[in-house]
């Protein structure tokens, strides 16, 4: 999928507010190249994503709106700004849910975290392919 990311001001999920995008004159200011754990989340997200039948992906999406919605939070700022409050309405809405659809839900995100283990190796083998001095740094940092 072709796609072009702006620079934005702040990290995380909070660059896909447009108002922390960087402009320079009457024009965003665009990245050549995505950071390498935007690539890893984006790459992992989408092979997750395909890895779903489409009724899955359908149940989960509407729970999993349902239940965010239940925070009341107008958008992502709002809802991490009092993140105790919307959580806590967030896990109220959740004991709402039917125990099928909350297999389903953790079914999906198990496969999600398998997935990410898989593309985390793969990430780790090719950064050290590329320099193994780094990851004997982060070996001997950890230890």
């Amino acid at each position: 999928m072709k796609y072009e990311a702006v620079d934005s001001k702040t990290i995380g999920l909070a660059q896909h507010n447009p108002y922390t995008w960087l402009t320079k004159g009457m024009d965003f200011v665009r990245v050549d190249e995505l950071e390498s754990g935007a690539k890893f989340m984006d790459v992992a997200l989408n092979d997750w994503i395909f890895s779903l039948k489409d009724e899955e992906l359908r149940s989960f999406v509407d729970t999993f709106y349902e239940v965010i919605c239940a925070s009341q939070a107008e958008d992502l700022i709002a809802f991490m700004a009092d993140w105790k409050k919307s959580l806590n309405a967030v896990v109220q809405a959740m004991k709402g849910v039917d125990a099928e659809t909350i297999g389903v839900m953790k079914q999906i995100f198990m496969s999600l975290f398998d997935i990410m283990k898989v593309h985390m190796k793969e990430e780790l083998e090719a950064r050290a392919l590329k320099n193994p001095e780094e990851l004997h740094k982060l070996f001997r940092e950890s230890s």
